[in-house]
């Protein structure tokens, strides 16, 4: 009963519908011819192609870094026989450890970019032999760059390799430049020894043109051969053959020295040792003297690690000394860097961790670089933050940075002069 009732309803709804249709259509009759109502065609959709959906969706670059390591997986894991407790962190291992750390600080901080770093860790242990047979029967079939965190007495092997691999090899060290007058794939991030010395002597040629400039040895081969270039280029940036004087200390000692001193000029000394002991007492007996003459002292990176030296006495004496690479505190872009990484490892950086860093920085730029064969730049923690140029030493040669860090004692701090 209540299906039929529900079907005539509907049926007296669609009749009335009807009438009323036909009503409306008798009035329009009567009434004016009205212009047909066009409708606009619509265009088929159309298929988007690739170049259209990059714009709309941006892709991500990858490149692969290999990076030549001393972690001892091996013996880390052969020593993991207490899975419950902390596990063990060979000290040979550590900074290793923490270059990959800062490595992959820096791919985290490009990947907000839409860039990804990819690693490969290729394990070298710390046998020679072993280490050099792994690296002769290694394909880096796939990576876009090379980067060796290992002792410099393998960079002549990696030299070689760079040139079988064809690829970018990053290293941090070299005594001088002919390493990348052979091999254009190196790239040498912290200037040769050779040229910081000869940034450092060309620094003292140019603020001091009219002073007192010495240059001391001890006929050790070390100290002769540096002496011998601060002194050949700050006579050839002064054109005065003779404007810095080399002093064989040991022969003349410090009582030659003072005979040459002036009273009226600066007395600049270059000071080319690592031997704690004999610069400290140097020091003592320019502080005897620092009543009557004014000194200005440049010395070596190594200076940095000393702990037996007096640095309000090396304020005194106007000492500083020259580095390719420096941790500086007051640095915006290292602090915040290293922030970061306590907050990630729970440990305080060392050199490592920003050295690992900045040549993932290094990396991408020369990835991105369309003027490859010229120079590349990236801004470096390790060198307070500023914007770093490797450019190559000669033509289809190797790529070195120029930029060294100079330092002076301050009030119990060193301070970044350059």
């Amino acid at each position: 009963m209540g299906i039929n009732l529900t079907k005539a309803t509907g049926f007296i709804f669609s009749l009335c519908i009807l009438l009323l249709s036909a009503c409306g259509t008798s009035k329009k009759s009567t009434s004016p011819t009205t212009k047909p109502i066009v409708v606009a065609p619509v265009d088929e959709p159309k298929e988007l192609s690739k170049d259209t959906l990059s714009k709309i969706e941006p892709s991500v670059q990858t490149i692969t870094i290999a990076l030549l390591l001393t972690l001892k997986l091996e013996e880390h894991f052969a020593n993991d026989t207490a899975p419950d407790t902390n596990p063990l962190i060979l000290q040979d291992a550590l900074a290793s450890l923490n270059f990959y750390e800062g490595a992959l600080m820096a791919s985290d901080t490009l990947s907000s970019n839409l860039k990804k770093i990819k690693f490969r860790i290729i394990d070298t242990g710390d046998d020679s032999l072993a280490t050099v047979t792994k690296l002769n029967t290694t394909n880096l079939e796939g990576v876009d760059a090379v980067v060796s965190f290992l002792p410099t007495n393998y960079t002549s092997l990696l030299a070689r390799l760079s040139n079988r691999w064809a690829k970018p090899m990053y290293l941090f060290a070299a005594s001088n430049t002919s390493i990348l007058e052979k091999n254009k794939w190196i790239r040498l991030l912290n200037p040769s020894n050779y040229t910081q010395i000869t940034q450092a002597a060309s620094y003292l040629a140019t603020n001091h043109t009219d002073d007192k400039i010495f240059a001391l040895y001890r006929e050790q081969k070390g100290e002769n051969l540096i002496s011998i270039l601060f002194a050949d280029v700050i006579d050839s940036l002064q054109l005065k053959k003779g404007a810095c004087s080399r002093i064989n200390y040991k022969n003349d000692g410090f009582a030659g020295l003072k005979a040459k001193f002036s009273k009226t000029k600066m007395n600049v000394l270059i000071i080319p040792t690592s031997d704690e002991s004999f610069l400290s007492s140097i020091l003592n007996k320019l502080n005897d003297e620092k009543s009557e003459y004014q000194f200005t002292l440049m010395g070596m990176p190594a200076w940095e690690n000393f702990n037996s030296i007096d640095p309000d006495l090396m304020k005194k004496l106007g000492a500083s000394f020259f580095s390719g690479m420096y941790i500086d505190t007051k640095c915006p872009d290292l602090t915040q860097f290293r922030k970061k990484f306590i907050v990630e490892y729970h440990a305080d950086p060392t050199l490592a961790a920003y050295m690992g860093f900045d040549v993932v920085n290094c990396i991408w730029e020369e990835s991105e670089n369309t003027k490859r064969d010229r120079e590349i730049r990236f801004r470096s923690l390790l060198n307070s933050g500023k914007e770093i140029i490797l450019s190559p030493v000669c033509e289809s040669c190797g790529f070195e940075s120029k930029s060294i860090n100079l330092l002076k004692y301050g009030e119990y701090e060193l301070v970044l002069v350059k």
